[in-house]
């Protein structure tokens, strides 16, 4: 090779080394700054409104509002009455308002839960819920429940631990999806 193309050849390694090196970086620097799956908090307060309303759906920012908020900001068609209209709303929360105004509030589904990334509050799951946990099937889920139960509830996802039948692994793969707030 003459000395020209040597030079080249160098040149163009050291390009490619040094365009490698720079997405290599970015890609580090991405993997770092992005948290864990369900870490993440980008529907924080999130409430659903769904039933007699022009916009039915999940919104974000009602956790401390009250249903008849809730259901004026998806659009009222009808209105609200009924002994949930001035419940004050948790991240969460469903609200379902009927034809005839009758609204009532209770708790998202359990796989919506999940799928929004956020947390399922074990003081108040049902079997379906508890189900959407990975790992967790329905006698697993009936044991969950048998035991909450039988203790009055829960106080700390510490608990969990003194389930019979759900071992400390599966207990490691379902905390990042719970918590305990009503109790």
């Amino acid at each position: 090779m003459d000395r020209p193309t040597t030079w080249a050849l160098l040149l163009a390694i050291v390009v490619w080394t040094t365009a490698l090196a720079g997405v290599m970086k970015r890609w580090r620097d991405a993997r770092e700054q992005t948290p864990a799956w369900g870490a993440t908090r980008s529907f924080e307060g999130a409430v659903e409104v769904r039933g007699t309303v022009e916009h039915p759906g999940v919104r974000m920012g009602l956790a401390g509002r009250t249903a008849r908020e809730a259901i004026r900001g998806a659009g009222e068609r009808v209105a609200p009455r009924g002994r949930g209209v001035n419940e004050v709303l948790s991240e969460g929360s469903l609200v379902e308002i009927g034809p005839d105004g009758i609204t009532r509030v209770g708790w998202m589904p359990g796989e919506r839960l999940l799928t929004l990334g956020l947390p399922m509050d074990f003081a108040v799951a049902d079997a379906e819920a508890l189900e959407a946990l990975p790992g967790v099937g329905p006698a697993t889920a009936a044991r969950m429940l048998a035991w909450r139960d039988a203790r009055g509830g829960i106080r700390s996802l510490d608990e969990l631990r003194g389930i019979p039948g759900v071992g400390p692994k599966t207990v490691a793969r379902i905390r990042p999806f719970l918590s305990v707030t009503h109790r």
